[in-house]
């Protein structure tokens, strides 16, 4: 794998923040939308590296960047069906980040 790399990981390490932010209740409206708008750049930006990548391997190395491909593509679809539940999470409330002593 080559540049590819750097996209799978950003778009790695914006997913395990956003599951952080949004299990812990501390991620604001404009963050959460922040974040998948990276993702959803990051994501497309690795696929297309990776279909260039797997053209250019070693027949061994083939099957491995095309599973790398199909996780990429399966994780893309998943944040495009889970954007909009995501975002619904903040319709309600009146202040960016939850205060302290907000239910758990």
């Amino acid at each position: 794998m080559g540049a590819s790399i750097l996209y799978l990981r950003t778009a790695s390490g914006l997913l395990a923040e956003l599951l952080i932010g949004l299990s812990r209740r501390q991620l604001s409206r404009e963050d959460a939308a922040w974040q998948l708008r990276l993702i959803n750049h990051n994501l497309p930006e690795a696929r297309a590296l990776l279909t260039d990548e797997h053209a250019r391997a070693k027949r061994r190395a083939r099957p491995t960047v095309h599973s790398v491909i199909e996780v990429v593509e399966d994780t893309a679809a998943r944040m495009e069906r889970l954007r909009p539940r995501i975002m619904r999470l903040f319709k309600d409330t009146g202040s960016a980040v939850p205060r302290q002593g907000v239910p758990q």
